[in-house]
């Protein structure tokens, strides 16, 4: 079974990457409008927001779980194919597809740390990476080739890609009997347990740069006659190799430096349109991106208690589909001027940190930080 969760895995994220390296555009062509964009990205935060909520409250098996969440998901992409062109499609869309990634990829990663791999533990989390790594480097730039070929055989491609996850996921479900347990209180003891206030607070931040970059910048490139799908190429693979050359310390200065980087990355995307810069950019900031979330995952990892570790994985993970609609809503006030200055812009909620970091003794971590 664990082949099967890890092409689930490769499945769901690969289309998943591809849809969200389109869908700005596709809102954007039935809506004519910024704002429009917006909305349907923000609907589908408050959609994978409550979704997870709902699971980390719910007890029982994760049987009927990862059904809902594969239907849903398949759902989604049925009701894309029969109205790419209506707008107010994306609202269902919207709602379906954040029940979808609220539910699948949490529950791959809870079948491949079941206590009952416990021996293999490090080796399937690896392998979880790996795959995720794979479809999220290579999904964009195959979304943006099949794009200009042909729409509908893209569609095509999406809803196949989904009857196979669907069946994959069932045939997990038929063999997997695991109980969730999972507690509200264990969720609040998490906070209380790293004191992660602040860095919540600026991995929000961090993320509504990210959401800016997912919701404008197909819009963007597309303008310029740029390849978002190389630009999101040569993020992940910066993001990937974070994970293996990076030593980053939950420490004020560690932080205060992947923040000015990160500024530096968008305003190269803001202020330059030659390939090399907008691709090295894109390189920057996907070594921060991944330094940043390294960094936090292994504070996790330092929580003694395992629930309140699940669920600080959980949060963590979710604060990068949390940024998607808290960019629609903080970057708002900019969105009177040209597209191409959303991006430098965004990083300004950021830019307080620096000022904490450098005028206060506050601390980043408790609770058995490493740095």
């Amino acid at each position: 079974m664990k082949k099967v969760a890890l092409l689930s895995t490769f499945l769901v994220n690969m289309i998943f990457m591809m849809l969200t390296t389109l869908l700005p555009l596709l809102i954007y062509d039935a809506a004519h409008s910024y704002s429009s964009v917006g909305i349907i990205l923000f609907i589908f935060m408050l959609s994978v927001i409550t979704t997870r909520i709902i699971v980390w409250n719910k007890s029982g098996s994760y049987r009927s779980t990862l059904m809902i969440g594969s239907i849903c998901f398949l759902s989604c992409f049925v009701l894309l194919y029969l109205y790419p062109k209506c707008f107010f499609s994306f609202f269902p869309d919207a709602v379906l597809l954040g029940i979808g990634i609220g539910l699948i990829p949490p529950l791959m990663l809870t079948f491949l740390t079941d206590s009952s791999n416990k021996k293999k533990y490090g080796e399937n989390i690896g392998q979880y990476n790996v795959m995720t790594a794979i479809s999220a480097a290579i999904g964009p730039e195959i979304a943006n080739l099949l794009f200009n070929y042909s729409i509908k055989f893209l569609l095509f491609i999406w809803l196949g890609g989904c009857f196979i996850l669907l069946i994959s996921n069932g045939l997990i479900a038929k063999h997997y009997s695991f109980q969730n347990s999972n507690s509200n209180s264990s969720v609040i003891n998490f906070i209380k347990a790293k004191s992660s206030i602040v860095p919540l607070l600026l991995l929000a931040t961090i993320s509504i740069t990210y959401g800016t970059i997912i919701g404008y910048l197909p819009i963007y490139f597309e303008r310029i006659s740029v390849s978002i799908g190389l630009f999101y190429l040569f993020f992940w693979m910066a993001y990937t190799l974070a994970q293996f050359i990076t030593r980053i310390k939950g420490t004020k200065s560690s932080y205060a430096v992947i923040i000015i980087l990160m500024t530096f990355s968008l305003a190269l995307v803001s202020f330059q349109n030659n390939f090399f810069c907008l691709y090295s950019a894109g390189f920057i900031y996907g070594l921060c991106y991944g330094s940043i979330f390294k960094s936090y995952y292994s504070q996790m990892a330092l929580i003694k208690d395992e629930r309140q570790k699940n669920n600080g994985y959980g949060i963590v993970g979710l604060m990068s589909y949390v940024g998607v609609g808290l960019a629609q809503v903080f970057t708002y006030p900019f969105m009177k001027l040209p597209i191409q200055y959303v991006f430098v812009l965004s990083a300004i909620y950021t830019l307080p940190f620096l000022l904490v970091f450098a005028f206060t003794k506050v601390k980043i971590w408790h609770g058995g930080s490493a740095g």
